[in-house]
């Protein structure tokens, strides 16, 4: 498909670099965040300069010369993203390390009983623990105060010590961005107060948040 050998060879020098990163960081998810520089001095300086220090297009393009090679090997750094492979945020390295960690190896797991068990668990658990779940609630505003937030919706209004909530923070536009905190519609992640904190169902763990620069080794 691609005229040589090449292309197959170099996919497998690549990703054997790739797997001695997995092997470094996938043990550190269920660990205290480690320093950045005690990971990097597990592996090789070229494949960690590929993987997190610049961004990934430039070590694609370096190494793979077909773009149907190219495109596959994107496609895990991209998807749920909208970066570019050159993307100066470095979004795509971590979305590319987040595919390819899994068990060390990259290897991805399915739950007995697919997703759907897991959800089923968590909501049977919740329930047992006395959790009252609402689904179809539409949560009209969150007022913070000095020891959690009153929140308000169809229906339903309470004071909770805690809000979690999985959405995008809106900040709201034209004169209303001089708004306080706690007066912001969608209250601006930068801006929550303390009480109120994003939250996600699913793991959205991305090996490079973890990394720690400013943290003294060991």
């Amino acid at each position: 498909m691609t005229g040589s050998d090449a292309e197959h060879a170099a996919w497998k020098g690549f990703y054997a670099e790739v797997a001695t990163v997995a092997e470094a960081i996938a043990p550190t998810l269920l660990q205290p965040l480690p320093h950045i520089g005690d990971l990097r001095d597990q592996v090789e300086m070229a494949i960690w300069t590929d993987l997190v220090d610049e961004p990934l297009g430039t070590a694609i393009e370096r190494r793979f010369t077909h773009d149907l090679v190219r495109g596959i090997i994107g496609t895990d750094a991209l998807i749920g993203t909208f970066a570019s492979l050159h993307d100066p945020s470095l979004i795509q390295n971590k979305c590319f390390l987040y595919h390819l960690i899994g068990n060390g190896t990259g290897e991805w797991r399915v739950p007995v009983g697919g997703m759907g068990a897991v959800t089923g668990e968590l909501q049977r658990i919740a329930r047992e623990a006395g959790v009252e779940i609402r689904t179809g609630a539409g949560v009209r505003s969150v007022q913070t105060h000095a020891t959690g937030a009153v929140v308000s919706g169809d229906g339903f209004e309470f004071d909770a010590d805690w809000v979690l909530r999985r959405s995008r923070a809106v900040r709201p536009r034209g004169p209303a961005r001089s708004a306080a905190p706690d007066q912001a519609v969608g209250l601006p992640v930068q801006d929550q107060p303390a009480g109120v904190a994003p939250a996600a169902v699913e793991v959205r763990h991305r090996p490079g948040d973890r990394l720690r620069r400013d943290a003294a080794p060991g």
